[in-house]
């Protein structure tokens, strides 16, 4: 579904987060590549080969070298990287989707080929890679920013359906941060205090910014929008910067000014190569 503008309400931009943007995000999946040639030069090497584990009483010597050991190693990998990415945050999300990834990768290989753990479990790593590429890169697709001529919008629809939207009217600046790739960045519209402590009472306005963009099953985020990964990223903030001077200007400001001006350069700006 649509952006549903409200009354008076046009759309100049729609941009999605720039590819650049994700490598962050992709860096999960893209791990796995090299970890699936670590784990394919471990389980074929002389080490690991020539091994011959103890009796029981030894039971350290049977860690490596057996195809039980395998699978161990395999899963153990993938549950240290997945809390190690859950420390900064704290959320163990990451954590149970990495444990459960390796799991999968091991039930793969012990039906694919249950006689050669060492040769199944890298190439099951290596396959498994390609789904949690392509779940990060439906994420960004589903990801839209909206640039029209009373506020800003954020919308996704994957995976959990979110909005987050904010009136040019309830805006005090503009907080613009370039990252390290060149003409991309985000946009982080810094929202009024009353409008945050409005955004605790109720609205049914169908004018209210509140009003969720995608209609009904949407969640609506009461956060202001942040648009990661604008590109050009110079050209959306001049649009957005005059966007937002004209919708907060008296008529008198707008034509003395001539911001209608600054907006249609603005956007002629975005067309230009």
């Amino acid at each position: 579904m649509g952006l549903q503008l409200l009354p008076g309400e046009k759309e100049e931009l729609h941009l999605r987060p720039a590819l650049s943007s994700t490598l962050a995000r992709q860096a999960g999946g893209l791990a796995l590549v090299p970890y699936a040639a670590l784990l394919w030069a471990a389980f074929h090497s002389p080490w690991w080969t020539a091994h011959t584990p103890s009796d029981w009483t030894a039971a350290w010597t049977w860690l490596w070298g057996t195809p039980q050991a395998a699978y161990l190693w395999t899963v153990a990998g993938f549950a240290v990287a997945g809390i190690a990415s859950c420390l900064p945050r704290g959320s163990w999300r990451r954590a149970l989707v990495a444990i459960g990834l390796g799991a999968a990768c091991a039930l793969a290989a012990a039906i694919w080929k249950p006689d050669a753990p060492e040769d199944a479990l890298p190439l099951a790593t290596l396959v498994a890679a390609l789904p949690v590429l392509a779940w990060n890169e439906a994420a960004r697709w589903a990801t839209h920013y909206h640039v029209t001529n009373l506020r800003l919008v954020v919308r996704t629809t994957f995976p959990r359906p979110t909005d987050s939207a904010l009136l040019y009217s309830e805006m005090v600046d503009l907080d613009a941060r370039p990252s390290a790739w060149p003409d991309t960045g985000t946009l982080i519209p810094v929202a009024a205090r009353a409008a945050a402590a409005s955004a605790d009472a109720p609205a049914a306005s169908p004018a209210s910014p509140s009003v969720s963009a995608s209609g009904p099953g949407a969640t609506l985020s009461r956060q202001p929008p942040r648009l990661a990964g604008v590109r050009p990223f110079a050209r959306v903030r001049r649009l957005v910067e005059v966007l937002a001077q004209r919708a907060t200007a008296s008529e008198y400001v707008r034509t003395q000014r001539k911001l209608d001006d600054d907006v249609a350069h603005a956007l002629a700006a975005l067309h230009r190569k």
